[in-house]
């Protein structure tokens, strides 16, 4: 169940890392030096931010659940399919 923990909280640092990546291509768009829609960046820049705090929060918490390691799985096997399928804005 560790070893799960510790992936999770990886993939959260990449996607803040990469959320804060994208904070900076956020700026240049607003001020007209990059050709990009800055309000479309700025969606990505708070979704990987965001998206980054929640995984770390999930990563915290499971080894605090009472889940055995093959339910752990299918639920992170669920969440990620979720994910793939859009999440809450897909209906």
């Amino acid at each position: 169940m560790n070893a799960i923990s510790q992936r999770l909280a990886l993939h959260a640092a990449l996607l803040m890392f990469t959320g804060l990546l994208t904070g900076i291509a956020v700026s240049f768009a607003m001020l007209e030096q990059l050709p990009m829609d800055a309000s479309m960046l700025l969606a990505a820049h708070l979704n990987g931010l965001l998206g980054g705090l929640w995984l770390c929060a999930v990563a915290w918490s499971l080894p605090l659940s009472r889940l055995q390691e093959g339910r752990i799985n299918l639920m992170a096997c669920g969440l990620w399919a979720w994910g793939l399928r859009g999440g809450p804005i897909s209906g």
